[in-house]
C-alpha cells in the first residue's frame, strides 16, 4: 500500500512520494549525510524536525516502525529554516497538524488490515499446501498398499491350491509362506513409514536399540523378492558383516527403501548389489548398485529432496520422489551418512550407486 505522505523508503533509505503530498525538492536534490544521520537519530514515536526544518514523524505499528517526513506543518515545522530552503514561486502543501494525524491513523490502519489480509491469505495457502502434501502421502501409500494386497492374494491362492493336492512340497509350501509373511511385513513398513514422514520428530522420542545391520537387509531382500521376481531382478550380496549398530526404530526402513528403490528404476532382467564394506574388522558402509536410468551431476544432490526425481524417469517410471528423502532423514537422526552417484554407462543407462556410511 501506498501512504498518501511522504514516507522513508526502507530499502533506499531516502523519502519517497506519497499518493496526496509530494517529497519536497529540497529533500530530493540535497538528500545529504545530514539527512541519513536524521533519520537514524529519530527513532523515537512522535514528531522530529529535521536540520533543514521539514518535520519528521515516526509512527510505530507492528510492522516496526513508518516514518512519514518531508512535511511542512503549520506550527510544527521550523519557519525560518524552511524560509531558505523553498523558494517563492515554488508550490508547497502547508499541512494541519489535525489532518496529518488523521491521514496517518487512516493510513495505519488500512496498512495493518492489508497485512492482516495478506498473512491470513499464506495461512490459508500453507495449510491448504499441507493438506495436498498429506493426501499426495495418503494416496501414494494407499496405491503401495493395493498393490502389496494384490500380491498377497496371488501368493496366497497359489498356496491353497498347492494345499489342496496330495502329494505337496514342503519346502514349496514352505517358501509360498514365507512370501506371505514377507508381503505382510511390507504393509508394516509401508505404514511405518507414513507415520514417519508425516512427523519424523516423534522418532526421538524412543531410544536408540541395538541394531544388526546385515540381518536387517537379509530380511528386506526376502520381503521384496516376490517384487524383484516380478521384473526378473536378482538381489545380490557382497560381502557379510555382523556388526551392530546403536539406531532408532525406523532405521529399520531403510534397507527396505533403498533395495525396492533400485529394483524399482533397475530394467527386466537386471541385477541390484548390496556390497558390504569392512574396515579395520567395522562396517564402514554399504553400496546398493543398480542399473538405471541416466541422471546428470546436477540432479544428484537434489535427489535427497522431498519430490524431487530425476528427469529421465518422470514420464517413463512411477514413482514419488520420497524414497531417497526418507532415507537422508533416517540417516540423520541416526547420524549416519548417505550419498548417492551415478556413472554414465551409455547415452541411456548409468550405474547408481547409492552408499551408506557408518563412520
Amino acid at each position: 500500500m501506498k501512504s498518501p505522505l511522504p514516507i522513508l523508503d526502507n530499502i533506499t533509505q531516502a523519502p519517497k512520494d506519497g499518493t496526496l503530498c509530494d517529497t519536497h525538492n529540497y529533500c530530493k536534490l540535497a538528500f545529504n549525510t545530514k539527512c541519513i544521520e536524521h533519520y537514524k537519530s529519530s527513532i523515537e514515536e512522535g514528531t522530529h524536525i529535521c536540520p533543514y526544518g521539514f518535520a519528521t514523524i515516526v509512527k510505530k505499528n507492528n510492522a516496526g516502525s513508518t516514518t512519514y517526513t518531508s512535511l511542512n506543518i503549520d506550527k510544527i515545522s521550523n519557519k525560518k529554516w524552511l524560509k531558505k530552503r523553498i523558494k517563492k514561486n515554488e508550490k508547497t502543501v502547508l499541512l494541519d497538524k489535525k489532518k496529518v494525524d488523521e491521514l496517518i491513523r487512516s493510513f495505519e490502519l488500512q496498512s495493518a488490515e492489508h497485512i492482516y489480509s495478506k498473512n491470513a491469505v499464506r495461512n490459508i495457502n500453507i495449510k491448504e499446501s499441507s493438506v495436498n502434501d498429506k493426501k499426495e502421502l495418503l494416496d501414494d501409500t494407499l496405491h503401495e498398499l493395493r498393490r502389496i494386497n494384490k500380491q498377497l492374494k496371488k501368493q496366497a491362492f497359489f498356496l491353497d491350491k498347492e494345499l489342496e493336492t496330495t502329494d505337496f512340497d514342503y519346502e514349496s509350501i514352505k517358501n509360498k509362506a514365507k512370501n506371505i509373511l514377507s508381503s505382510a511385513q511390507l504393509v508394516s513398513v509401508r505404514l511405518n513409514a507414513y507415520d514417519f514422514t508425516l512427523n519424523p520428530e516423534l522418532v526421538e522420542t524412543g531410544n536408540k536399540s541395538s541394531t544388526h545391520v546385515y540381518r536387517k537387509f537379509e530380511k528386506a531382500k526376502h520381503c521384496l523378492s516376490t517384487y524383484a521376481a516380478d521384473k526378473n531382478i536378482v538381489i545380490n550380496f557382497i560381502g557379510s558383516c555382523y556388526d551392530v549398530i546403536h539406531a532408532y526404530e525406523i532405521f529399520d526402513i531403510l534397507p527396505y527403501v533403498l533395495i525396492e528403490n533400485a529394483i524399482r528404476y533397475s530394467p527386466k532382467d537386471g541385477n541390484v548389489t548390496c556390497e558390504f564394506k569392512v574396515s579395520n574388522a567395522k562396517l564402514s558402509s554399504i553400496e546398493i548398485t543398480n542399473v538405471g536410468p541416466i541422471l546428470s551431476r546436477e540432479e544428484l544432490p537434489q535427489l535427497l529432496e522431498k519430490g524431487i526425481r530425476g528427469k529421465s524417469v518422470i514420464n517413463k517410471i512411477k514413482g514419488t520422489g520420497k524414497g531417497l528423502y526418507i532415507v537422508k532423514l533416517i540417516c540423520d537422526y541416526n547420524d549416519l551418512e548417505i550419498t548417492i552417484n551415478s556413472e554414465p554407462i551409455d547415452l541411456e543407462n548409468g550405474k547408481f550407486t547409492a552408499t551408506v556410511s557408518f563412520e
